[in-house]
Order: structure tokens, then C-alpha cells, then sequence
């Protein structure tokens, strides 16, 4: 039980993470897209070059935010399945 309250506990993280990853994405993508459609606005073309620079600094960092949490995604996953192969090897030891 207390092995399978704690990969319920990390699935629960990853489900977690991959919602955020996904905000994270559509907020990057909202970015690239202000940015594309200053471009074609030419009255607006002043004030796009006004904010580019600051929407180019999250957009970067949106996209390291991204990164970030396919990693950690991806190693809370590796552990459920560390923790799930610990679980079935005792499983089998113990018979």
C-alpha cells in the first residue's frame, strides 16, 4: 500500500507537469504570435519594436520553462518506474 500511495502520489505530479507544460506552451506560442502580427500592422510597427525585445525575453524564457518540465516529467516518470519494478522484483521475492 504505501509503495502504491506513493506512485499514485508521482503519477499525480506528472499529470500536474504536463498541464503546466502545456499553459507554458500555448502562453509561448500567444508570444510568437503577438509578435508576427506587429509585423503586420504597419501603424502598429512603432510600438511593436517598442515591445519586441521584452516579448522576445519571454518567449525564451517560456520555452526553457518548457524544457525544464519535460525534464522533470521525465524523471518523476523514470522513478515510477524504478519504484514500480522495486514493487513487482518484492512481489516475486517474496513467493
Amino acid at each position: 500500500m504505501y509503495i502504491e500511495n506513493i506512485i499514485r502520489g508521482l503519477q499525480d505530479l506528472i499529470h500536474d507537469v504536463k498541464q503546466m507544460e502545456n499553459r507554458v506552451y500555448g502562453d509561448r506560442k500567444e508570444a510568437s504570435r503577438a509578435l508576427s502580427n506587429g509585423d503586420e500592422q504597419d501603424y502598429a510597427k512603432e510600438a511593436a519594436v517598442i515591445y519586441e525585445d521584452g516579448l522576445i525575453d519571454a518567449q525564451n524564457a517560456l520555452q526553457l520553462a518548457e524544457e525544464h518540465l519535460q525534464m522533470i516529467q521525465y524523471r518523476l516518470e523514470l522513478l515510477v518506474e524504478q519504484i514500480e519494478y522495486e514493487q513487482l522484483s518484492s512481489k516475486v521475492q517474496s513467493r
